[in-house]
């Protein structure tokens, strides 16, 4: 009985199966998946993230460059038109020609300085209508001088006194002065508002 027994306890303790080498490498290469498959996907979220962030950099350098080329243009179409009147009135007083350099220099660069900042400004409503504005009280302005300049040289000095209206030249001028003032206060406003945004890292998506 006591044999017995003791086989009878040794049958029912049944040690467990061994684990393959197989099933081993199995549940690793299962694991190495997964881990992988995560990888890749952080890898592509961050990746994502960053060409969006550049984009966005390169879009705000952009804008930002556009910002300051038109700010330099509004002011550079103020010193033609200064020049401009600078030159007529030299001329006008002494009948020097050299005292045109600087009316000529206007009548060769300022149709194709307002040709691109028409283009500069043709996506911004309130700016565009500035332009529009400047371009008609530029024209008005340059024929002004034009005429008396050809009158001066024509007619001599004496012939000016009489046909110059002065007060509508100066009304010209004080409205063209506005108009780029409200411009560049518009393109100043707008600087500050793109430099905010970078200093929060909000570039110009917010």
């Amino acid at each position: 009985g006591k044999a017995w027994s003791l086989h009878r306890c040794s049958g029912s303790a049944t040690a467990p199966p061994p684990t393959s080498d197989k099933s081993v490498s199995r549940i690793l290469a299962i694991f190495n998946f997964k881990l992988l498959g995560f990888a890749i996907i952080s890898m592509t979220v961050v990746l994502g993230v960053a060409v969006s962030q550049s984009f966005q950099t390169r879009q705000f350098i952009q804008m930002l460059s556009q910002s300051h080329q038109r700010t330099m243009d509004f002011r550079m179409a103020r010193t033609y038109l200064l020049d401009a009147e600078t030159a007529q009135r030299g001329f006008l007083l002494t009948g020097r020609e050299e005292f045109l350099i600087p009316w000529e220099r206007t009548q060769g660069e300022f149709v194709p300085h307002m040709k691109r900042l028409k283009e500069l400004t043709r996506d911004l409503p309130a700016q565009s209508l500035r332009f529009n504005e400047l371009q008609s009280v530029a024209t008005g302005k340059l024929e002004e001088l034009r005429a008396t300049i050809e009158l001066r040289r024509s007619q001599g000095i004496d012939a000016i006194r009489p046909a110059v209206n002065y007060d509508a030249g100066m009304l010209l001028m004080d409205r063209a002065r506005a108009i780029m003032n409200e411009a560049l206060n518009e393109e100043a406003g707008l600087q500050k508002v793109m430099q905010q945004r970078q200093i929060r890292g909000a570039w110009v998506t917010t």
